[in-house]
């Protein structure tokens, strides 16, 4: 069983994945201003690479934005590449 969690300190935070107890990815970001963050980084380990979690993760960040009415931008090229081939992000993704 997976679970995400958002931590936040100051104008950084991030989305931590975690299987059975055990951190297996994060997505971080930076507030760039108060309505938007930008997405730099995302990770999961090797053993579960191909495995779809990092498109978990993304979507938490997506549900995250939209339901607090932010916008994400990303230098993060997973989540950019995520963004600028789907059209379902219009409402929340701006790039750079």
């Amino acid at each position: 069983m997976t679970n995400i969690e958002r931590t936040e300190k100051e104008m950084n935070g991030r989305w931590t994945l975690s299987k059975d107890g055990k951190e297996i990815g994060k997505m971080q970001y930076r507030w760039l201003n108060k309505s938007k963050f930008d997405i730099f980084s995302t990770v999961v380990d090797k053993e579960f690479e191909s495995e779809g979690y990092g498109r978990e993760l993304l979507d938490a960040a997506v549900k995250y934005a939209r339901d607090n009415q932010k916008k994400i931008s990303a230098t993060c090229s997973f989540a950019k590449d995520i963004f600028e081939d789907d059209a379902s992000f219009t409402d929340v993704y701006q790039k750079n």
